[in-house]
């Protein structure tokens, strides 16, 4: 019997999570603070009930982040959230008033459409926004981890120290990173859907 429980353990990558969080002394409440997200996601983090879990909060980088934590192996777990491909993008046709002439309405369907070409080929020649709240620059802490939150231009993609964070429909973002003592450096990166990006660096000392 003990052999199958400790089966059924490996086998359960929610439980191995528990446990090391367990052991490291971490109650589901400070966990969940220190990932910033609802203590009722870490409880299904913990059972691997992800279809339980709002959408934002099942990704892999939430796991990614929360083995971390535990001081676990990210990749052991991250290829067990299930994959859901993005939504394609569907072009929705412009609704013409019926009184408009033939003419007219071919008129504004060029503009749109020269419009439109403008402004993707100005989006595409522009860097993405970056602005960091946290951390400070210079920032000296005696707390092992540290928030990086800020803002970036919508549906750009956030990384930090190459790990995807989740950017908000407003470009906000916020997550934790784990530091180790003595100087840690950070690097943030954001990327447009045409691949430009900016990046930025901050310096955070960690003295216990």
């Amino acid at each position: 019997m003990a052999t199958t429980a400790k089966a059924k353990t490996r086998s359960n990558p929610g439980r191995r999570l528990e446990l090391a969080r367990r052991r490291s002394g971490l109650a589901r409440q400070a966990a969940a603070d220190r990932l910033n997200i609802p203590v009722q996601a870490v409880k299904y983090l913990d059972r691997w009930e992800l279809d339980k879990i709002d959408e934002s909060y099942r990704s892999k980088s939430v796991v990614r982040r929360y083995a971390l934590l535990v001081g676990l192996n990210p990749a052991d777990y991250e290829h067990h959230v299930p994959y859901k491909p993005a939504e394609p993008y569907r072009f929705k046709p412009m609704i013409v008033l019926s009184r408009l002439s033939l003419s007219a309405t071919a008129v504004i369907l060029g503009l749109a459409v020269i419009g439109f070409l403008g402004w993707r080929t100005f989006v595409a020649a522009a860097r993405p926004a970056l602005d960091l709240a946290q951390p400070v620059v210079g920032l000296i802490t005696d707390q092992p981890t540290t928030a990086v939150a800020g803002q970036t231009s919508e549906q750009a993609q956030v990384y930090v120290n190459g790990f995807n964070v989740p950017v908000d429909p407003g470009g906000g973002f916020n997550t934790s990173v784990i530091l180790v003592e003595g100087t840690n450096t950070i690097t943030i990166t954001a990327i447009n859907s045409f691949g430009r990006q900016t990046q930025a660096k901050r310096i955070v000392r960690f003295i216990p």
